[in-house]
């Protein structure tokens, strides 16, 4: 006994496949080639350069206290 769609009350039968889709079976379910990863260029020792500004600078206590240099210099020294 074939099985009937609830909706319409047709009875539902499978077919054969047809020639386009056994010649597309694979190209469409195959296995996926995977692409290869490549990560991008890194930057120039001139570009690094370009972006580093004063403030990404990092000053421990020891060095500004031998430098003779105090928090409210190094303020204005950043504003600058």
């Amino acid at each position: 006994m074939a099985t009937k769609n609830d909706i319409t009350g047709d009875e539902l039968i499978s077919k054969m496949n047809s020639q386009a889709f056994r010649d597309n079976f694979d190209r469409i379910f195959g296995v996926k080639k995977k692409e290869r990863y490549v990560p991008p260029p890194l930057p120039t020792t001139e570009e690094v350069k370009a972006e580093v500004k004063p403030t990404t600078l990092i000053y421990k206590p020891s060095d500004l206290k031998e430098a003779g240099i105090t928090l409210e210099d190094l303020v204005k020294m950043v504003k600058k």
